[in-house]
């Protein structure tokens, strides 16, 4: 079936695409979630941010949610799998492993039983995370003759339980 632009718009929740309109007086699983992203500002390298995603089913059925893939290997579910009776809500777990140098949103995508919204995103996330050796000046220029000998100082900080072996 070709389905229009407008009417996916229209039925894009944000965190999933709605395949099926609700049918009046049908029973069937239906998922209400009240945040879908999380965002954690600076992130640190070496640890571990968790956040649980309440996830309430409003239907008749119980709902049964796996996960089904992520975004990259440093997020996380905290199950692979569970299920939803109606009328409760299953707070979803979702860990995130900072990488040095990066930030952004990173997200699990868990299956669904709700053939409304088969697919169920959640995103969580870091603006940055800060390298964990600098170094300074940023950038040196030696002007050097060729053959000659040219000196300059590096300054490197790094987290006090490493050690900085050899620089080349």
């Amino acid at each position: 079936k070709v389905v229009a632009r407008s009417e996916i718009e229209q039925r894009f929740t944000g965190a999933c695409l709605l395949q099926e309109p609700a049918k009046d007086g049908a029973r069937h699983p239906s998922l209400k979630l009240s945040e879908r992203q999380a965002q954690y500002g600076t992130g640190e390298s070496g640890t571990t941010i968790v956040h649980r995603f309440p996830v309430l089913n409003q239907g008749q059925l119980p709902v049964e949610l796996r996960a089904a893939s992520s975004s990259c290997t440093c997020t996380t579910p905290g199950k692979a799998a569970f299920v939803i009776q109606p009328g409760q809500t299953q707070q979803v777990e979702v860990s995130l492993r900072p990488s040095p140098g990066r930030g952004g949103l990173q997200y699990i995508r868990l299956s669904t039983n709700d053939a409304r919204c088969p697919f169920l995103f959640l995103s969580l996330g870091v603006t940055e995370v800060p390298q964990p050796v600098r170094w300074s000046p940023a950038s040196l220029v030696l002007g050097a003759a060729p053959g000659a000998t040219a000196t300059a100082h590096l300054r490197l900080r790094a987290p006090e339980d490493w050690r900085i072996a050899n620089v080349y």
